[in-house]
């Protein structure tokens, strides 16, 4: 059995630890299949220790949707690699945490859960259109991806995103040809937005 302190810092590792390893069961066998009781198993700990962290599994499933979303950054320069990157973390996001996101209705099906995933996906969103509508302004996109138009492309940009996630193989190999493969797509949907300096950039883009 191991005992933690419950020191602020000691809490904030303890909490580290079980993420860390819930995170690895759900990928293991999906987010359904994952009991409180395997994830304590797996630390060694007690329930009861567990549940003083995270009272409710969905209260572990919110705390790594948070901590993985942090890891998708606004890039501070708005250039077509940026959001070609951009996208692509999106896409890697979700190949990296195949087994604990690949149910569409996960949250959904958590109560209380609903209005703060819809949160995090708003927030993605929001940089989305902050990108799109800054490289419009540097006319890398031309002037009619705005307003409802913009909102269409991104809404069907996140929509693809869910959908492609669920026909993802989880080798590694194959998820990163899957990535390249659906960056490709997602460029073909965008390119007749571009400009003359937009379509230039991205070829310079697509030889790197």
């Amino acid at each position: 059995m191991v005992y933690w302190c419950k020191g602020e810092n000691n809490m904030e590792d303890t909490k580290g630890r079980i993420l860390t390893a819930a995170a690895q069961l759900f990928e293991q066998q999906g987010y359904r299949s994952v009991s409180m009781r395997a994830i304590a198993a797996q630390l060694g700990i007690s329930v009861g220790n567990l549940t003083y962290h995270f009272p409710h599994k969905q209260d572990i499933a919110t705390a790594l949707a948070e901590q993985e979303l942090k890891t998708i950054i606004l890039p501070e320069d708005a250039t077509l690699a940026a959001l070609d990157g951009y996208l692509r973390r999106m896409l890697i996001s979700l190949v990296d945490h195949a087994r604990m996101f690949d149910d569409p209705l996960l949250f959904e099906d958590l109560p209380g859960q609903q209005q703060e995933n819809a949160a995090r996906i708003h927030r993605l969103q929001q940089n989305l259109e902050r990108l799109f509508t800054q490289l419009r302004q540097q006319e890398r996109f031309r002037p009619e991806l705005d307003g409802q138009t913009l909102q269409d492309v991104i809404d069907l940009i996140m929509f693809s995103h869910v959908g492609w996630q669920q026909r993802v193989s989880v080798s590694r190999q194959a998820a990163d040809a899957a990535v390249d493969d659906m960056m490709r797509m997602q460029w073909l949907l965008l390119r007749p937005y571009l400009t003359e300096e937009g379509c230039a950039e991205l070829e310079a883009l697509a030889v790197k």
